[in-house]
């Protein structure tokens, strides 16, 4: 079993199932928490929360430097607060693959394909639930809908995009999978995604192992899945996202975490929001979780 971390969020990372977890399922989960206490504790040291932190104010200047933004000042806030331990929360519940799922994504970092959203750099590290080590070349499938509530590469699912556009199923946004690195974190840079009817904003993530790389190492093959999750985002920040424009086009209706029933099936195992520092002065410049 593995631990996944998502700058200062971590999921358990239990058998994938495609159903909601069985009463032994669950009961794995509960027996496995001693576990994630010991790992907490190991998450907790000062070398460990320096170096979180250190590594993702750097990566927050990086980002910076390419959208042509000033630094900024964190005179009010301690790096190690904002990015090392400080408000780890555990996503233990294993969620649904959902219907939007399409294998066999190409291996990539950069998912937006020329759409316009809110640019979101995403980190997320992988590591082993019993030896609190990072875990090197797992690779992190994620999906999530543009900008507007669009998936890609899927048609006629209700409330999808128009039914009209049938090259929808040839598109890619918003789909992609990336190997971690020896720290055990892979990166993505998306568009922050828009709302469909009946869920709060979200995005996907699927662990895989043991894959091989195929079609000249631009999609992976074989191996197994340990941990299927769902990521979601602050109701304040997402307030102010959906007035940028392309969101404020989307006229769906508009679901809150506290009512979307995943989202309060994943808090059961801890706090399932992302933590995230914006990268100018207002969403739109975007932001780092």
């Amino acid at each position: 079993m593995h631990l996944f971390k998502l700058s200062v969020a971590l999921a358990f990372a239990a058998t994938a199932t495609a159903h909601e977890p069985t009463i032994e399922q669950r009961e794995a989960m509960i027996k496995a928490r001693p576990f994630l206490d010991h790992c907490q504790a190991h998450f907790k040291e000062e070398e460990y929360t320096q170096q979180t932190a250190k590594r993702n104010l750097e990566n927050i200047g990086r980002a910076k430097v390419v959208y042509g933004l000033e630094d900024v000042e964190w005179n009010d806030v301690s790096m190690v607060e904002m990015f090392g331990e400080s408000g780890i929360c555990h996503l233990t519940p294993e969620e649904d693959i959902g219907p939007l799922y399409v294998g066999k994504q190409h291996i990539r970092s950069d998912l937006r394909d020329g759409q316009q959203g809110v640019p979101l750099h995403l980190e997320i590290q992988v590591v082993n639930i019993k030896t609190c080590e990072p875990i090197e070349n797992a690779y992190i499938d994620f999906w999530a809908a543009n900008a507007t509530g669009i998936y890609s590469a899927v048609l006629d699912f209700p409330g999808n995009g128009n039914p009209a556009d049938r090259d929808l199923i040839n598109k890619h946004h918003g789909r992609g999978v990336q190997p971690t690195d020896v720290d055990g974190i892979a990166h993505f840079l998306v568009n922050v995604p828009g709302h469909y009817v009946g869920r709060a904003t979200h995005m996907h993530i699927g662990v895989h192992h043991n894959v091989k790389e195929v079609n000249n190492g631009t999609a992976i093959k074989g191996g197994h899945v340990s941990h299927i999750g769902q990521l979601y985002m602050d109701q304040m920040l997402l307030q102010a996202i959906e007035s940028v424009y392309p969101y404020n086009t989307n006229l769906s209706p508009w679901t809150m975490n506290s009512d979307d029933a995943h989202f309060l099936h994943a808090a059961t195992g801890g706090d399932p929001v992302l933590r995230y520092a914006l990268l100018g002065s207002n969403v739109a410049n975007g932001m780092y979780a």
